[in-house]
């Protein structure tokens, strides 16, 4: 059985449909201050993961709303599909309008999602998974008091693109293109046989690539980079977005390399960092002002030091946060 929120009955509690995605933009940016955040997701953003999750939303999902129709607070789970022979992997995130912090409601539903987790997983090896930035206390406390251990952390990088920007050829052999849709299969092949040995993992199939990658609003094919060889095989690259709604609500005009990788037999031969720095030649000539990435602080690949090397530095730190069930 599912908890109830008896508790809680100043608020109308329901499932997150895809109409929602307003209400949740708008409570996101409500607590922009409260959360120390520089921008809140977008409508756009939220849209397209809401309508991929229509199916499971009316089980995985629950939702406060006042009687004026604010989103007071939210809960997601998420189960993505799990490499073969490895534990099931439960995402788990959700927040708490600030007005409305401090009743115990973002326990209630850290317990909610981790039984409903349980009740999904049905006696199968699982874990559950979240995370904050490093300076949200409350959250911190709260996941901890759950039973939840910090397992990865990881970096938001930032770099100034008018400080030059070195030359790093491709290996010979290797050619640098584009995007092309023509090429979007062979990316996302690549994009899973790169990141198979990395924290997290797990393979992603043509639909959650359309969402998450080359088909969501802010993508960039014009600025994502590709190596290929000579039977025009992906070997590496570098996925480029541009959020317009980002951008005007921190005032920067910043472009971000979303995912960079390298297939496994050919790394340690510079193709990261010469996709690195081609997208970030091709932001440049977009008249974007800013460079942005992500990364593992224990990336087995030394990504961290690469993007140090490259004039990246940490704007951020973000907590990933595991319980097993």
């Amino acid at each position: 059985m599912l908890p109830e929120p008896t508790r809680y009955p100043q608020f109308t509690w329901r499932p997150l449909t895809t109409a929602d995605a307003h209400a949740m933009h708008q409570s996101a940016v409500a607590d922009i201050t409260a959360d120390g955040a520089d921008s809140a997701q977008t409508v756009e953003e939220i849209q397209p993961l809401l309508e991929f999750l229509q199916k499971e939303l009316p089980y995985d999902s629950l939702a406060a709303f006042t009687p004026d129709g604010t989103l007071a607070a939210q809960a997601m789970l998420f189960l993505p599909p799990a490499a073969e022979g490895e534990s099931l992997r439960f995402n788990a995130s959700g927040t708490v309008h600030h007005a409305h912090r401090g009743q115990g409601i973002g326990a209630f539903l850290m317990t909610w999602m981790e039984a409903r987790a349980r009740q999904k997983a049905d006696g199968r090896a699982a874990l559950i998974q979240t995370n904050c930035r490093d300076h949200n206390q409350d959250r911190i406390d709260l996941f901890t008091q759950q039973g939840f251990q910090p397992t990865r952390y990881f970096y938001r990088m930032q770099r100034d693109l008018h400080q030059p920007i070195p030359d790093v050829p491709l290996p010979e052999g290797l050619q640098l293109r584009p995007w092309q849709p023509e090429l979007d299969n062979a990316t996302r092949l690549a994009f899973n046989d790169s990141f198979q040995d990395h924290f997290g993992f797990f393979p992603v199939n043509e639909e959650i690539w359309h969402v998450g990658f080359s088909g969501k609003p802010e993508f960039r094919g014009d600025l994502t980079r590709l190596a290929l060889d000579d039977a025009d095989n992906v070997i590496g690259f570098c996925l480029c977005s541009v959020n317009p709604g980002r951008n005007a609500q921190t005032g920067w005009k910043e472009g971000i390399l979303e995912d960079i990788g390298v297939i496994r037999g050919w790394r340690k031969k510079g193709i990261a960092s010469a996709l690195i720095v081609a997208a970030m030649r091709a932001l440049k000539e977009a008249e974007l002002d800013k460079a942005a990435l992500g990364v593992d602080t224990e990336n087995p690949t030394g990504a961290l030091r690469l993007y140090e090397n490259l004039g990246f530095y940490a704007m951020r730190r973000s907590v990933t946060f595991t319980k097993t069930l």
